[in-house]
């Protein structure tokens, strides 16, 4: 259902009749979801966001629309370089308990610490990931607010992956991450369930950053990339989040991912896009990419990469947490690179600092 949805929000002409009538039926229920968001949004405003207002300033990386964007790799290289000017960062999510729902990702939406990568399963695989990356503390729960009080007396900046739309949680700064590999950039533009958005992006100005994810997109798909209008007075960032090293999920060996070019390989990716990260081994040079797709924040089990060979099975990093108990010695999780275009990485980073000054 996953897949038939994404399909008829992004697939433009090449939708099917049954994906054009649905989109058509449910626009009532789209703009119900439009007036919501934007009332929300409003009254957040007017109320200076008071409330749920952390002692500490908080900067929101999140996402207009439902599904992957790349934006928790971002948050991942903003702790890190936020770390290494001196700033004591925490992280706090909502959680995704893998196949329980996403309150149970945080004890029915209780707020909790997250103990590193061996929590995954009563965390979230994000969570997981990005306190065993960082080695920032990181706290989920359904209530963001709550969960960043729980790490507000130790850290001195908070980064929210994703709570865009958590308006409770008072922000600094919202760094709106998209997509750039699909077309069209925000499907339908309308919101769910007749498109992908959560919010109608009318609300971007002057006090955002737009960070446009270009994937490991060629140089001439990137030249024909515009800005979009509604984004013009925002500031924008370009870069690509890409297959960087892989590290094998048994010995921990780190190679290149190089090292599997000109060969076949299993590609497994149970995130909101899993083709960019498909495009992204294709584009290093690998000679046959056999695909693997299942739904975002899926519980992996053995027999769901059981497949008959031991050719190599390349997965993302977000995936390998909850593969990690079982592994089987040709498993690798691939690292995700950030690249920025020019200076933008500079730019968003001294973006960031002076708003949390």
């Amino acid at each position: 259902m996953e897949r038939w949805l994404l399909a008829a929000w992004y697939g433009g002409h090449s939708r099917s009749l049954l994906q054009r009538l649905f989109t058509f039926l449910v626009r009532p229920l789209s703009n119900s979801t439009a007036r919501i968001a934007r009332r929300r949004r409003a009254r957040a405003a007017l109320e200076g966001r008071t409330v749920g207002d952390p002692p500490v300033p908080v900067i929101v990386i999140g996402n207009l629309t439902v599904g992957g964007t790349g934006k928790t790799p971002l948050v991942a290289w903003l702790a890190q370089r936020l770390r290494a000017r001196g700033r004591r960062v925490g992280i706090v999510s909502r959680g995704h308990a893998a196949g329980q729902g996403a309150d149970r990702g945080a004890d029915k939406g209780k707020p909790r610490r997250v103990g590193g990568l061996a929590d995954a399963a009563a965390a979230g695989d994000e969570p997981a990931w990005l306190a065993g990356t960082t080695g920032c503390p990181v706290a989920v729960g359904h209530d963001r607010a709550a969960a960043a009080a729980l790490l507000a007396d130790e850290v001195d900046l908070l980064l929210s992956d994703d709570g865009l739309q958590h308006h409770r949680l008072a922000r600094k700064l919202e760094v709106i991450v998209v997509d750039a590999t699909r077309e069209p950039l925000l499907g339908t533009g309308r919101c769910l369930p007749a498109g992908p958005l959560r919010e109608l992006p009318t609300f971007v100005g002057t006090g955002h950053v737009v960070v446009f994810n270009h994937g490991a997109q060629d140089a001439a798909a990137r030249a024909r990339f515009q800005v979009p209008a509604w984004a013009a007075r925002a500031m924008h960032i370009h870069l690509g989040v890409r297959p960087g090293l892989v590290v094998n999920l048994v010995t921990g060996e780190s190679r290149a991912l190089s090292t599997f070019a000109d060969q076949a390989v299993h590609a497994v990716a149970g995130i909101g896009h899993p083709e960019r990260f498909f495009a992204g081994l294709a584009a290093t040079g690998v000679v046959e990419v056999r695909t693997h797709a299942f739904p975002d924040h899926h519980a992996f089990t053995a027999a769901d990469l059981a497949f008959g060979d031991r050719l190599p099975v390349l997965m993302t990093a977000k995936d390998a947490v909850k593969c990690q108990p079982f592994a089987a010695p040709h498993w690798w999780r691939v690292e995700a690179d950030v690249v920025f275009e020019g200076q933008d990485g500079d730019r968003l980073l001294r973006a960031v600092l002076a708003a949390a000054a």
